[in-house]
């Protein structure tokens, strides 16, 4: 993409049938190619055709049109123009009955009169090459269409309303003005007391930022659950149930179960929800020593899908004594979780669950417990259904809710690792001051936290020193 001063069109609506389809045309050239195209039934429009007007923010009702002039549809029109529009663009909406072949044909004809197919993101791309939008609300608005949970939804629209971008404009602020007392150190010493009393005032305003930034890191994971679900990877050696607990919490058959061990050789992944919080499940293959290729592969793959996992779910026989697979797993389980496997932002969470409650009890609960201290423990029978309950509202119990008042929840990777790098800047200036270091070196520091914030946003922090001088001529007066 790197034409963005011509005119695109692209379905605004899903593709299929429909009882309504949206053809969004945005540029400088909207207006007219919409006019080749679209007639506005009487009214008190003056003319057809290329001599129509039409009101901003108006739905109009009219006939779409083919090259030709025949009609195609009875549909509305609506027009937003510049910079008042989605993406600060000239923009017009044609509305006309979600046919695929209806849509299909306006989007040619309007290529063909010399409209361009826009790029996959590119209408939410040009809003905020324009302004309309930050990065982060940019972002929001992939995560506003994606949400699949009711909490998911509330952390993407208030991060399209701004609620992230406020925050980091509110750090930034504070930064500009502590940069400028330093810049003030270092450009007119002659006016900074001999003891350099504003330091302390300075080092509690950088450890505020620090500590709110320090928050928000904190519900990073959270924040990814609430938006993308609960993953959470079932494992064990093979025939424990783990398919038929697979099937049990989804409350469907997904999975093949069956006697003979071996049989799930591949990770299959459902989602459910529970009380409205959705969560994916994945089914391993059985975890042992096997000459198996396939076998093998698989246990492989469930790997990698152990190293996404929210919440992995060790599943033993509760009616056979425990094999030398199920402490393997466990001590698996426990290597893995030391050298620190998960994904940024994200620990170890391990259930053990006993599974076959309803035939005579081999394990003692003691033993089992054991393999994997101080996590959650369970024992169920998937095949009755008895002890689920429990173990969902377990699971239930790790998708926290998003606190209330100003608290913000981040949900996205990119903001995490801007805010650990923002945040590691800060603390080392925040020592720097401590040790009474040189200004210099501060602000270097400071410029690296602002740095990262403005990455964050799509924004240079500072794109020269104008910001700062004004902020220490105004606020410091030593320029008079």
């Amino acid at each position: 993409m790197s034409n963005y001063s011509d005119t695109i069109v692209a379905l605004a609506t899903p593709p299929g049938e429909g009882g309504v389809g949206v053809v969004r045309i945005s540029g400088p050239r909207a207006l007219e190619f919409a006019r080749k195209f679209f007639v506005v039934r009487g009214g008190r429009e003056a003319g057809t055709g290329a001599d129509q007007t039409w009101a901003p923010r108006h739905l109009y009702r009219g006939e779409i049109h083919g090259p030709g002039g025949e009609i195609l549809d009875d549909g509305l029109l609506l027009y937003m123009p510049a910079p008042f529009s989605y993406t600060g663009e000239e923009v017009v909406e044609i509305h006309g009955h979600g046919s695929p072949v209806l849509m299909e044909e306006l989007i040619r004809n309007l290529v063909e009169a010399g409209a361009r197919l826009a790029d996959r993101g590119e209408f939410t791309l040009r809003a905020y090459l324009r302004g309309k939008l930050d990065l982060t609300q940019a972002e929001a608005v992939l995560d506003l269409v994606q949400a699949q949970t009711r909490e998911g939804l509330s952390l993407a629209a208030g991060q399209l309303l701004g609620r992230l971008r406020d925050k980091i404009e509110a750090w930034r602020e504070t930064l500009i003005a502590e940069l400028a007392r330093l810049e003030a150190e270092i450009d007119f010493p002659e006016d900074v007391p001999e003891d350099r009393t504003g330091r302390k005032g300075m080092k509690l305003a950088l450890e505020t930022v620090e500590r709110e930034i320090a928050s928000m890191i904190s519900h990073f994971r959270e924040g990814k659950i609430l938006r993308e679900g609960l993953r959470v990877a079932i494992i064990g050696r093979p025939n424990v149930g783990k398919s038929s607990l697979f099937n049990a919490l989804l409350k469907k058959e997904r999975a093949l179960v069956d006697p003979d061990p071996g049989t799930t050789r591949d990770v299959i992944e459902a989602s459910a929800y529970i009380k409205g919080r959705k969560v994916v499940y994945y089914d391993t293959a059985g975890r042992r020593e096997t000459e198996g290729r396939v076998e093998r592969a698989g246990i492989r793959m469930a790997d990698r899908f152990l190293e996404g996992a929210d919440l992995i779910i060790l599943v033993l026989d509760g009616a056979e004594r425990l094999e030398p697979e199920d402490y393997q797993a466990a001590e698996w389980l426990r290597t893995q979780g030391e050298n620190g496997f998960r994904a940024p932002g994200t620990r170890v969470q391990v259930f053990v669950v006993m599974n076959k409650m309803d035939l005579p009890e081999a394990v003692r609960e003691k033993e089992a417990r054991g393999l994997y201290p101080g996590n959650g423990f369970y024992r169920v029978s998937a095949r009755e259904g008895t002890g689920l309950a429990g173990l969902e509202e377990g699971i239930l119990a790790l998708v926290a809710s998003p606190g209330s008042g100003d608290e913000i929840w981040i949900s996205n990777l990119r903001h995490y690792r801007g805010l650990i790098r923002a945040r590691e800047a800060l603390k080392r200036g925040i020592l720097a001051l401590a040790e009474d270091r040189p200004p210099e070196f501060i602000a270097e520091d400071l410029r690296e936290a602002g740095g990262s914030l403005g990455e964050i946003m799509g924004r240079e922090f500072l794109s020269d020193r104008e910001e700062v001088l004004s902020e220490i001529f105004s606020r410091f007066c030593l320029g008079k």
